[in-house]
């Protein structure tokens, strides 16, 4: 006689089973979704190479996930933002190797061809990135995903102020894919640049009738706190900056709960900042830059607006240089290298620390400070190793060196094995970099010298 078997634990232990299942399943999630914004951390802090070793780690440690080309294609995104169109290509090669006859190998087919039109157009081989464009267009004509494509590739033209390519490609797409989101995008995408370009080229009575009319016509649009933002933004570029205050103003008004609002209040800040720079009201300028400061800690888009205003005193020192006001020339020199120490100093963690430092150095070497430009260079050389143009803070350390031996700062027995250790470093962390045969020929001459006593 059989004994009758209990189908409840087997059914207890298959609920048992399938909630491990998940509870595994959910634990990888967060591990890809932690490394993905670990990688995204690096390249916003511009460690491209270390972004580069922590991507083929992902990719060998969540190799056959369902989700990992989207997680790929997020990073690949922050790579297009930086500009690093190489290191994004090569990422979708690497999905259409995986992923052979599937709809991730059209997308990534998409995508480099994407990258590559932008390329031209920031490296302004305007000729080559419109027949790239026009190659795209007819490649991948049936591709779901072209209008929402060949929209970023307008953003880019207006990003690099041509605005007259912008506005066709929107209207391409206005035309071409009137039922897809991407046309109403356009639509506002259009009237933004007609903008933007009426303030670039200074008809500012036609960009004030132009802008009053994008605000009639899109006032329900999502988009208009973004780009009521932006025209803000190219005022104060061209240094109306009473415009700029009325359109940020006009954001926080109409636009209280936009996160756009948030970032108008600091732009208005800026603005106050810039202008009394201009005017040469340097005493209030710096009161004012304190008050921002003090006012706007925490604010994510502080750091950029603090080497924006290191750049305007940079300007007018080169301005003032030209004009032959050398004393006013090297004062703006010297207040925009403290503003550029001073931002790097107060916000360590930033990923515009580094840059911060080396535009101070670079400021501090042409008023002949070696020593304070020394300093800064060093602190890039040691607390950044990961950054873009670590490669320059070293062999500026290695010319400072040399500045300062020349000077008679130093001997030449301090100064010749500090400028060796960061001339080898050069060739031996970042050996194709332009400094690379400053480095060799410096170390070359250096070993004969020796050789020769």
């Amino acid at each position: 006689m059989f004994r009758k078997l209990s189908l409840v634990p087997l059914i207890l232990s298959g609920f048992v089973l399938f909630a491990m299942a998940g509870v595994c399943f959910a634990g990888t999630s967060a591990k890809l979704e932690q490394s993905k914004s670990k990688i995204i951390s690096l390249i916003e802090k511009n460690n491209f190479a270390e972004a580069q070793l922590q991507t083929q780690k992902l990719i060998a440690d969540f190799s056959g996930r369902p989700d990992l080309p989207e997680t790929l294609y997020l990073i690949t995104e922050r790579y297009e933002w930086s500009s690093r169109f190489e290191e994004a290509k090569s990422i979708y090669q690497q999905i259409i190797q995986k992923y052979p006859n599937s709809s991730d190998e059209s997308k990534s087919k998409l995508y480099i061809s994407k990258a590559d039109v932008m390329s031209l157009i920031m490296s302004q081989d305007y000729k080559g990135a419109e027949e790239a464009f026009n190659k795209l267009v007819s490649d991948f004509a049936e591709h779901p995903e072209l209008p929402e494509t060949i929209y970023w590739i307008a953003e880019k033209y207006g990003w690099e102020l041509k605005f007259d390519q912008a506005k066709q490609i929107y209207q391409q797409i206005i035309q071409k894919y009137p039922d897809s989101p991407w046309a109403d995008k356009a639509k506002i995408g259009a009237a933004k640049a007609g903008v933007l370009s009426l303030i670039y080229m200074k008809n500012y009575n036609q960009a004030e009738d132009a802008l009053n009319k994008m605000v009639s016509d899109f006032s329900e649009h999502p988009d208009l706190p973004e780009t009521l933002y932006w025209v803000a933004e190219r005022y104060g570029w061209s240094l109306k900056f009473e415009d700029a205050k009325r359109v940020y103003q006009q954001i926080i008004r109409e636009h209280p709960k936009s996160s756009w609002a948030n970032r108008a209040k600091l732009g208005i800040s800026k603005a106050d900042v810039l202008s009394l720079i201009v005017s040469g009201d340097y005493d209030r300028a710096e009161a004012a830059l304190n008050k921002m400061v003090a006012d706007f800690s925490g604010h994510p888009d502080l750091p950029e607006a603090i080497i924006i205003v290191g750049d305007r005193y940079d300007i007018e020192g080169i301005w003032k240089g030209k004009a032959g006001l050398a004393e006013q020339s090297e004062t703006n020199f010297k207040r925009a290298a403290e503003v550029w120490s001073k931002g790097a100093n107060g916000l360590p963690d930033s990923d515009l620390a580094p840059q911060a430092y080396c535009r101070a150095g670079d400021c501090y070497l042409k008023l002949g400070k070696y020593e304070e430009s020394l300093r800064c260079f060093q602190k890039v050389a040691d607390n950044y190793p990961g950054y873009e143009y670590a490669w320059h803070a070293l062999h500026m350390v290695g010319r400072n060196i040399e500045g300062l031996k020349e000077s008679g700062v130093l001997s030449e027995s301090e100064a010749n094995p500090r400028a060796e250790a960061a001339y080898r470093k050069i060739l031996e962390k970042y050996p194709d970099c332009p400094a690379a045969e400053h480095a060799s020929r410096w170390l070359s001459h250096k070993v004969g010298v020796e050789k020769e006593k």
